[in-house]
């Protein structure tokens, strides 16, 4: 437990400042979302299932440094992006 608390402190000393690359994959990923709302009433088209497709894999190559973080200190750095 108190190797998890020394990671945490860190951790957030070394990130204080925003990580923008970080702040780009969230909003990758609302854009992501945002886009694939659409689908819930119709099929997309061929043209819609393409730009889907490339947004995906913008948001993963995003993100990719990212997949192993804990849910809290993603929420972390999502409010330092906010502010």
């Amino acid at each position: 437990m108190k190797k998890w608390i020394f990671f945490f402190f860190i951790f957030f000393i070394s990130c204080s400042n925003k990580d923008q690359k970080f702040c780009d994959c969230i909003k990758q990923g609302e854009d992501l979302s945002k886009f694939s709302q659409q689908f819930f009433t119709k099929a997309p088209s061929p043209k819609q299932l393409k730009k889907w497709n490339q947004l995906k894999k913008q948001k993963k190559r995003l993100c990719q440094d990212y997949q192993e973080m804990s849910g809290e200190i993603i929420r972390e750095k999502k409010r330092e992006c906010e502010e």
